[in-house]
């Protein structure tokens, strides 16, 4: 497949080179261009653009790396034909050594990428250059690939500026993203709909207070709703979210105390004065953020 870079009015789905062909054959192209990237970074303080190729409608995108493949499905025997399950999604079903040398998709190099370029400075024994990560994430997400990986990858910091930012562009991608299909952590083959649904669940149930269901609709009234929310209404929604993930999760330790007056509120206020970035990074609706910040206030629990 030639490498290119789509015109602006492309339509095509577009992904870097690096991200098929034979499993050792893309992770050498990733290294080699992350390199490149740190490379040209630490000269010009801009990255170069990236290398491109296109997708075809329906090729099959690998969410997850093979290890969890492997260790989801020990002892299957290796099947690469989507097969209908009723009116439920299609199955991929790998067995215990996914073929390394069959051609593939693995869309998840985008984090191991993000990752290399950022690590090359210290690997290289260099000075990091100021303003990597966000110089990296506002190139990326010029495309598609880069919008969805910024997403799901849920760097710090997850302020309403940044998420709203992300889901606006991923969206403005969606008819591009939506061409293929997405084999996700479940092992099904799912839609860019499924995907997304699963990475922004705690943004949904915080800002929308009646969803439709349309995760694209429930998105951009997310955005609207977070954007044009005062302090006060922020501060509100973020408290009776975090009620609401221990009372819908099984997996917080001590909920009643959890949820009792003021442990939230109390936590929330400590959380702001290590920094308001921290206070910040809850406000969006971002399930890891808020998922840290649960777990660590339950480990808390004033009777041992």
């Amino acid at each position: 497949m030639p490498t290119s870079t789509p015109p602006p009015d492309s339509d095509a789905l577009m992904f870097p080179a690096f991200m098929y062909g034979a499993h050792a054959d893309c992770r050498r192209k990733m290294l080699a261009e992350a390199k490149r990237w740190g490379k040209h970074y630490q000269k010009h303080g801009t990255f170069p653009e990236p290398k491109l190729i296109p997708v075809p409608a329906g090729a099959t995108i690998l969410m997850l790396d093979q290890g969890s493949i492997q260790l989801r499905n020990m002892g299957m025997k290796m099947d690469m034909t989507p097969r209908p399950l009723g009116t439920g999604p299609e199955l991929l079903v790998f067995g215990k050594r996914p073929d390394p040398d069959t051609a593939r998709w693995f869309f998840y190099l985008a984090d191991d990428f993000n990752s290399e370029v950022e690590s090359y400075y210290f690997k290289q024994r260099l000075e990091k250059p100021p303003g990597v990560k966000a110089a990296y994430e506002a190139l990326a997400c010029r495309y598609p690939w880069g919008a969805l990986n910024a997403l799901i990858r849920h760097t710090l910091y997850n302020t309403i500026p940044t998420v709203s930012r992300r889901l606006e562009t991923l969206l403005s991608f969606w008819e591009q993203l939506d061409s293929v299909r997405y084999l996700d952590l479940i092992l099904c083959l799912t839609t860019l709909a499924d995907v997304v649904r699963f990475h922004c669940p705690g943004i949904v149930t915080m800002w929308v207070d009646t969803p439709t269901g349309d995760i694209r609709k429930d998105l951009a009234t997310a955005i609207e709703q977070m954007r044009r929310a005062s302090n006060d209404e922020i501060y509100a929604r973020l408290l009776r979210h975090l009620r609401y993930m221990v009372l819908a999760n099984k997996k917080y330790n001590h909920p009643e105390w959890l949820v009792s007056p003021g442990v939230i509120e109390a936590e929330v206020e400590l959380v702001r004065a290590d920094g308001q970035v921290w206070y910040d990074d809850l406000t969006a609706g971002d399930r890891h953020s808020q998922n840290s910040f649960l777990l660590s206030l339950a480990k808390k629990y004033p009777g041992g």
